[in-house]
């Protein structure tokens, strides 16, 4: 159940699946590594805001987009509110090489079962992603 006094942010969360990584981005002066994606604006569903996040954080262009599941991460507080992340996760298949833009400090190449310092979030939803790959390709 949603919690009134907790905000949702609409946010449009991205997958790029190589086979062999996944692109993770990290945000400048943060150690943790997030999945690309953003908050959409009021005028945007969450897949346009997964695809333009995607361009601005990486360069990379969607050739391709799928949505997997929805997800809602942990309350926070944030400038005197509690909010909470409301996430539409996306299959990109992008075209390009990617490079960190704007506020990303630099990309990763995750494989998955490697060590790697990851977002609450992101450890959730790569989770779910990996547990049930199989039934999201078609």
């Amino acid at each position: 159940m949603i919690n009134p006094k907790v905000k949702q942010r609409r946010r449009g969360t991205v997958i790029v699946d190589t086979n062999k990584v996944i692109i993770l981005v990290g945000l400048k002066n943060q150690e943790s590594l997030l999945l690309p994606g953003g908050g959409a604006e009021f005028y945007e569903t969450r897949r346009q805001a997964a695809i333009r996040e995607l361009s601005e954080e990486t360069g990379l262009k969607a050739s391709s987009v799928i949505y997997l599941f929805s997800y809602v991460g942990e309350p926070y507080q944030y400038k005197n509110n509690w909010v909470s992340n409301s996430h539409k996760v996306f299959l990109i298949t992008a075209e390009g090489s990617p490079s960190p833009r704007n506020e990303i400090g630099h990309i990763k190449y995750y494989k998955p079962g490697e060590e790697t310092k990851l977002s609450n979030s992101t450890n959730t939803i790569l989770e779910k992603y990996l547990r049930d790959k199989q039934y999201f390709s078609s």
